[in-house]
Order: structure tokens, then sequence, then C-alpha cells
């Protein structure tokens, strides 16, 4: 038989295709947070590519389909002749020339000095007006920017180029964490601050926020003034979505107490749920907003926001069956919530949790027998033999979640009681992949007892 050919990609296509040197993938991912917190679907290969995924396929298919084409260009992108980033540079300049020159395509970006005349960018490229984004930081001008393009194209794009499909915005049964945040206090109040200032108050208030989820790719759904709606788990979810949204919720409180804004000292609370909601475009105009949310969880947090105390998180029972003992936690017992017959269990979000990882946090109360491991525990113990008579060992667990890795390890620290060893533990995180050397950091300040 001969071989299979590997299934095209069922990915969506989106509105943006970002490219980008693997060098400035920071400030790439800085651009794509900016673009998806104002609601534009981009695409951003770290978020987007999986094991297994027909990745070249996939990338000319959206390069093929999308709205807009973002080449970031740097000193990198000159000093590198050969990268990936070049064939899809050419792709969409290839796609460019069957463009009406009346619609925007191209719309390059500088994170640096680079000059318009480099002549190791492309002449097309350079012909077009270059966005210069001073220290890879992204105003909220240059987001408005870019849905102003789509918008302006999307008479000539055809509708899977800036809209997705209709049956992309069929109804689904999602399970979501809702967060509902508020803008508190007298800093806030009509009576007590001018309107513009009010407004640009608002404002600051949106990009702290938005930028935040964004950071834990959360999607921000509305805006409602004083109010944000995020969600985690839509359209992308992950398995530590409840614990996304805390930390949102709690890194925003912080950073917006911070923000000078002229004002009193800006103060915010949270809300936040989970639970099965019907996700899609309601209308089925293919045009609606595309988080349009039904349920009782987004009614749920809505209600939790009403007795949270401003610079607080407040979490419903659904969210705490999920987190572990990840955080740090105030039970409130059974709370009377407006609109609601019987009174619902809520708990105060105070910080990170003692647990030094995901593991321990959510196994405070033991772990479960280990079963059918008994090869591969007595290759642990062989592998530590060997390492205590004196010759180095590295071991490296690799599958696929929950199939048992930390447990495993787990299982030959209680072999090894009573041998003279020291363990140390390194933990890594998506949440924290923007911090350099966080899980040494991280270890060292638990070893000097700073946290």
């Amino acid at each position: 038989m001969g071989e299979e050919s590997p299934k095209p990609s069922s990915a969506p296509t989106r509105a943006v295709f970002l490219s980008y040197s693997s060098q400035d993938a920071e400030a790439a991912q800085r651009i794509c947070e900016a673009l998806r917190s104002a609601g534009i679907e981009v695409w951003f290969d770290q978020s987007e590519l999986r094991g297994g995924d027909a990745w070249d396929r996939m990338i000319r298919k959206q390069i093929k389909a999308c709205a807009l084409f973002i080449p970031v260009i740097s000193d990198h992108t000159h000093e590198r002749r050969e990268g990936y980033f070049r064939l899809e540079w050419k792709l969409a300049l290839d796609r460019s020339n069957l463009i009406s020159a009346t619609r925007a395509f191209l719309v390059p970006v500088v994170i640096d000095d680079t000059r318009e005349d480099d002549e190791e960018v492309p002449e097309k490229i350079r012909e077009v007006h270059w966005t210069r984004l001073e220290g890879g930081q992204v105003p909220a001008a240059f987001t408005a920017h870019v849905r102003r393009l789509l918008e302006a194209g999307a008479g000539h794009a055809r509708p899977s180029d800036v809209w997705p499909s209709r049956a992309d915005d069929s109804a689904e049964r999602r399970q979501v964490t809702v967060l509902f945040a508020h803008l508190a206090g007298p800093a806030t109040r009509p009576t007590q601050i001018d309107p513009e200032d009010l407004r640009e108050v608002i404002a600051a208030y949106h990009r702290c926020v938005a930028d935040i989820a964004g950071r834990y790719d959360g999607h921000v759904g509305h805006f409602f003034g004083e109010r944000i709606v995020v969600y985690f788990g839509y359209p992308r979810a992950h398995e530590d979505d409840p614990e996304r949204a805390i930390r949102v919720g709690l890194e925003s409180i912080a950073q917006v107490a911070t923000l000078d804004v002229g004002t009193a000292r800006l103060q915010m609370r949270v809300a936040v749920a989970t639970g099965l909601v019907v996700v899609g475009d309601p209308m089925e105009s293919g045009r609606a907003l595309k988080s349009g949310i039904v349920g009782e969880t987004p009614d749920l947090a809505a209600r939790l926001l009403d007795i949270a105390e401003p610079g607080t998180v407040i979490i419903a029972e659904s969210t705490r069956r999920l987190i572990g003992d990840l955080f740090e936690l105030e039970d409130l017992g059974a709370v009377g919530l407006k609109g609601t017959e019987a009174p619902v269990r809520a708990w105060k979000a105070i910080g990170a949790g003692s647990a030094e990882g995901r593991f321990d946090a959510f196994h405070a109360a033991g772990v479960t027998a280990l079963v059918g491991r008994d090869e591969e525990t007595d290759l642990l113990v062989r592998r530590w033999t060997t390492a205590a008579a004196g010759e180095g060992q590295v071991v490296l667990f690799s599958g696929e979640a929950g199939i048992g890795k930390s447990r495993l390890a787990v299982a030959l620290i209680e072999r090894l009681v009573g041998e003279p060893l020291v363990r140390t533990r390194y933990f890594c995180s998506p949440q924290n992949s923007a911090s350099a050397l966080h899980p040494f950091i991280t270890q060292m300040e638990r070893a000097a007892g700073i946290r």
C-alpha cells in the first residue's frame, strides 16, 4: 500500500498574517496580542501550529486567504537572508500582484531604526508606507489603523478573507471561564472628573486590562465603559483557563492601581466564573461579534461582581474546583446574589498559592497509587544508583499531558527515602514564557525563603 498523504488542515483562515524572523518573536507576539485584544483574527504560528501539523501547507493556505499581510522588519531580517520568513514574503508578494492596487494588502511594521531603503527588503515592500513601532510597543492607534484597513478591504476581498464563514460561526457548546472587571472608586464618577479626563481614564484602563489579558490568551469580548468582559476558553481553549483568568484579575488590579492618569488612585474589582455556554454568531450573519456567548456563566460572573469590593477577585465554586491550591483563597461561604433564588458559594483570590508546582497544587491531599509502572520506576532507580556511584545521568520524561510524568517522578522520590540527596525543582509555565529565566529565579526565591 502506498503511503497515505496528509490531510489538509481544517484550521480557519485569519484576517491578518503576521510574518517575522525568529529573533523578533517577542515583538511579533506583542503585535499579535494587541490585535487580538482588539478583536482582530491573527495568524501567529506560535499559537496556531501544533505537533504533527503540515505547517508549510498551513502557512501557504493562510497567506493565500488573509486580508492583510504584516511583515515585521528589523535588523534581524537584514541579517537573515535564508530565513523561512523570506519565503512567506515571496508568497505574499506573488499574491499582491493579483490584488487591486486600490486595496491595502502589505502593511510593513518596523520595530527598530531599519531604513526604508534597506536593499535586503523586497522593493515592493519598500514602496509601501512603513509603520514604526517605537521600542516594539503597540499603540491603540495601530490596531485601529489595521481595523480600518480590514473594513475598507472587506468590499474587495472574499468573505473568508476577512470574516469567518457562516459554518465557522455555527453555535457550539464550550466550557468557558468568564472574567468581569469593573473600574470602581471616586476617580470614575462623572461628578468628580471632567468628561474629557474620564474618557482618558477609561481608555488607559481598557488598554491595561486588554494587554494583560492578551498575554494570557484571553479574548476581550466587550467593553462597557467601566466594565470589561474577557473570555478564556474561546476562541482558543487551554487546560488552565481558570488559572489564567484569575492571574489576569490579580495582575490587572495591581497594574491599574499604578496608572498615572492624573486622578485619584484607580481601583478595580473582578469576578470569575466557569461553565458550559453556547458560543457563536447569534444572528448567523457572518459579521456579528464572533464571541457571542449565551448561558448562565456570564450572568453568574456579573452577579458575583456586585459583591466584589474594590481591589478583590471573587471566584465562583465552578472555578474553585478547577484550580486546586494554585492560589491563596478566602472562603466567603454561601452568599446571596441579586436575581438568584438560593445563595451560592464564593471565594476571594488573594494571591499565588504556596505550592511549588501544578502537580503539588492539585495533589495536596496525596497522590494515588502508581499502577503498571514498575519497569519505568526500576529504570529510574537504576539511573539513580549509577549517578550515586559518580557517573552523571540525565532522564527525560516526554509524553502527552495527563499520562503521569509528574507522578512517575514522585514515585522515584518515594523509592529514595533515606538516601542522601538534594532535590532541586524547576517549573515551566506558558504563562511565564515572556519572563526570562523564570524557573531559575522562582527556585532561588523559594530556596531563600522569599516566597
